[in-house]
């Protein structure tokens, strides 16, 4: 069971097609399985599409299509014409997949075809994860769902009220084990204390652990009529989940990962030394907000040893494509027992063949991110090329 199995109503799930007509429009009748960036903002969220070396699939009216196209082309994404799906009225069921047809052949109209140009692999990390695996891959029948609709056309495919498409991917290491990182406490029921001034069917706060003699925690008292503020609804059990649990992303950049753990019901707080890849994350994190319990964030030089000062314990920590030894070599004192520290970053392979990081300092030496996690239990330890060649990296799972 995910953190966010019992904290979110909303999914944030794989989807398979770009929508790039007016976010009004789309609101107003969205398409099957499509995430929407509108023509005019595809340039400043590059950050929130599918990784570079996979086509783009763009559906909706096929003028809007085309012009779509072209503009990708110009940001040298390759991308087809996947056909005009008829949308959809907003509803609070899932709309039969019969009820669904498209006026165009989902066959490619047109494709961009941009020069090819060398993956990006320096330090800040923007680069697209190749993984394709559903956000809760720990349910089975629930994935094998989602990759029978993966592979159909627009005409086949459900839609339900109850998840935000997303075309972009979270690290692939993370993406991986995530249904493995929740400690016990997570998905813990504890009785919903009954003080009267909500009923069964309102909302309780998550965020403390209370007795049924405590007064709900809320920033104030609420009549019975008032939802209580909290990211998790009432069942009929009777019961609301425990304080979801705290994550760390370090160097997290433009901010997916951090999106992508807030969707499994993680508290995350993601540092980055960049403010405008923050304001980036932030703008993403607000795009996904029915679905993620919402994240922090904070500016800080992280190879300054004072810069995380008072933070902690945390049950999960990562940091992708990051490098500070003097920062990991103590980053295990801010985990809380059981908790785990991810790590991947490149090595000197890598830069042998791709000339970057450009910085020596900024590359692992072999096996060297194993010894760099003193003090851990090391889980899952492994050095190899990734993406067919684009990248040689060390994954490091360890837990303290």
């Amino acid at each position: 069971m995910t953190p966010g199995s019992l904290l979110l109503r909303v999914r944030l799930v794989r989807g398979d097609f770009l929508d790039p007509r007016p976010a009004d429009e789309a609101q107003r009748a969205p398409l099957a399985r499509a995430a929407n960036i509108p023509i005019d903002e595809l340039a400043e969220r590059t950050h929130e599409l599918c990784p570079r070396d996979q086509v783009l699939r763009v559906i909706g009216p096929r003028d809007v299509a085309q012009r779509a196209i072209a503009r990708l082309a110009e940001l040298e994404r390759r991308a087809e014409y996947a056909g005009a799906a008829e949308s959809l009225p907003s509803a609070d069921s899932a709309i039969p997949a019969g009820s669904l047809r498209s006026t165009d052949s989902p066959r490619p109209m047109h494709t961009s075809t941009p020069a090819a140009s060398p993956p990006s692999t320096d330090i800040p990390r923007s680069a697209d994860a190749d993984a394709d695996a559903d956000v809760y891959a720990d349910v089975d029948a629930e994935a094998d769902a989602e990759a029978d609709a993966r592979s159909a056309g627009p005409r086949d495919v459900q839609r339900s009220t109850d998840a935000i498409y997303r075309l972009w991917s979270p690290n692939a290491f993370l993406e991986r084990v995530s249904a493995k990182l929740a400690p016990a406490a997570i998905g813990a029921i504890v009785p919903r204390p009954h003080d009267g001034r909500h009923p069964a069917s309102d909302v309780c706060p998550a965020s403390a652990v209370h007795s049924a003699s405590d007064a709900c925690p809320a920033s104030a008292a609420h009549p019975a009529s008032d939802v209580c503020p909290a990211s998790a609804a009432h069942q009929a059990s009777d019961v609301c989940p425990a304080q979801p649990p705290a994550a760390l992303d370090l160097a997290c950049g433009v901010g997916r990962e951090a999106v992508y753990l807030a969707s499994l019901g993680w508290r995350v707080l993601g540092v980055d030394v960049l403010p405008d890849a923050l304001e980036r994350a932030q703008r993403l994190a607000d795009r996904c907000a029915a679905a993620i319990v919402p994240p922090a964030w904070r500016c800080a030089d992280l190879t300054d040893a004072a810069s995380l000062d008072g933070l902690g314990p945390f049950e999960l920590i990562t940091c992708f494509r990051y490098l500070s030894r003097p920062l990991l070599a103590r980053i295990g004192e801010r985990l809380a027992p059981g908790g785990s520290l991810l790590v991947e970053t490149f090595t000197t392979e890598h830069r042998a063949r791709h000339g970057r990081p450009r910085r020596e300092g900024l590359v692992l030496e072999p096996g060297e991110l194993r010894g760099l996690a003193a003090g851990l239990r090391v889980v899952e330890y492994d050095e190899g090329w990734r993406d067919g060649g684009a990248a040689h990296t060390a994954r490091l799972w360890a837990r303290r």
